[in-house]
C-alpha cells in the first residue's frame, strides 16, 4: 500500500513538472507575439497651424493624429496643447499647436 501511494505522488510530481515546464516553453515562444503585434512607436513633434474656415478640433485630429489612436483622445489632447476650455471655438486665421508621429 504504501508503495503504491509513494508511486501516486512520484506520478503527481511529475506531471506538475512537465506542465510547468510545457507552460514556460509556450510562454517563452509565444509571448514575444503579443508585443511584437503592437503598433510602431513613432516620434512625436510639434508644429503651429492656422485654423482655415471650416476646421475644427475634430477635422484636425483627423488629420494629424495616428492612425491606430482615439480621435477624443487626440481632441483633448489639442485643448490641452492649447489651454481650450470645453465649448472653446476656434476661428479662422487662429495659430493652434498640434503633434504630429512620424
Amino acid at each position: 500500500m504504501r508503495s503504491r501511494r509513494a508511486y501516486g505522488k512520484k506520478k503527481l510530481i511529475g506531471m506538475c513538472l512537465v506542465f510547468i515546464l510545457v507552460f514556460g516553453f509556450c510562454t517563452l515562444c509565444f509571448g514575444g507575439v503579443a508585443a511584437s503585434a503592437q503598433p510602431e512607436k513613432k516620434q512625436a513633434y510639434y508644429t503651429s497651424v492656422t485654423v482655415e474656415a471650416g476646421d475644427s478640433l475634430w477635422s484636425l485630429a483627423q488629420k494629424y493624429a495616428p492612425e491606430y489612436s482615439d480621435l477624443q483622445e487626440y481632441v483633448e489632447l489639442l485643448k490641452s496643447l492649447n489651454h481650450l476650455r470645453q465649448g472653446d471655438l476656434i476661428l479662422a486665421g487662429q495659430k493652434l499647436i498640434v503633434v504630429y508621429y512620424q
